[in-house]
């Protein structure tokens, strides 16, 4: 996955099973607001559905991390140390 344009299709598709979703970013160098914009409104649509705290983010570090705090998406949903991690709170 290289760019927004390239998630963008998954997520929305993802949100529309209106099943939980794990989003591993260890291998995200680099978020902007166009990133969260897709992980809020990926988030939006599970809440709509009824799903609260449907998105679980994984694997932050490094620029992505720092980006998340500051936007404070890190605080507003579920963050997991790793996948597996995640995955275990289901």
């Amino acid at each position: 996955m290289h760019t927004a344009l390239d998630l963008a299709p998954l997520l929305e598709e993802a949100s529309g099973a209106e099943k939980r979703i794990v989003l591993d970013l260890s291998n995200c160098s680099f978020i902007d607001s166009t990133g969260i914009a897709l992980v809020l409104n990926a988030d939006r649509r599970l809440s709509d559905a009824g799903i609260e705290s449907g998105m679980t983010l994984c694997g932050l570090q490094g620029q992505v991390l720092r980006v998340l705090e500051i936007a404070g998406i890190s605080t507003k949903l579920p963050v997991s140390e790793s996948r597996e991690a995640a995955l275990s709170k289901r």
